[in-house]
């Protein structure tokens, strides 16, 4: 662990990748969002709720926009 978690810290990548392989998704938009948010503060997390949840909200209406 004293070697792991330095590594794992330097590489910017997420330990459940490591320990829990089964849970990775390789999407990249999902890989993308994950860390805009691991690099939130508490703040900006807790102000980008209600945010999100109203764009997904919108997103998976009955009448929505595609979106390419």
């Amino acid at each position: 662990m004293e070697v792991l978690y330095p590594l794992i810290r330097v590489l910017n990548i997420d330990a459940k990748e490591i320990f829990y392989p089964e849970m990775q998704r390789t999407d990249p938009s999902i890989t993308h969002l994950r860390h805009l948010i691991e690099s939130c503060s508490e703040e900006e997390a807790s102000a980008m709720i209600p945010i999100l949840t109203s764009v997904l909200s919108a997103l998976r209406s009955k009448n929505v926009i595609n979106i390419k």
